[in-house]
């Protein structure tokens, strides 16, 4: 049986990624330094011009609001705590 490559690189992604960003949590507790996938998503969202910015929170939102999970003044604030994790 041969397995996708696609398959194959998203498994080598988790099993690569969830360690590291665990050692980078860690990190950042114990030796107060940054942590990287934050600081990566901020520099991400200074970078990107406004109007593209806007669209995403929009798309956010709305995403948010279709599915029924929770308020939308308190559920985009703990959602975009999470992106940064899960864009790396």
């Amino acid at each position: 049986m041969r397995i996708s490559p696609w398959l194959w690189g998203a498994f080598l992604g988790a099993v690569t990624s969830l360690p590291l960003m665990a050692l980078m949590f860690l990190a950042s507790q114990l030796a107060l330094v940054p942590f990287v996938p934050f600081d990566l998503f901020d520099w991400i969202a200074r970078a990107m011009p406004g109007n593209v910015l806007a669209v995403l929170i929009d798309s956010m939102v709305k995403v948010i609001l279709l599915l029924n999970w929770g308020r939308s003044a308190t559920l985009p604030s703990s959602s975009s705590r999470s992106s940064p994790s899960a864009q790396w």
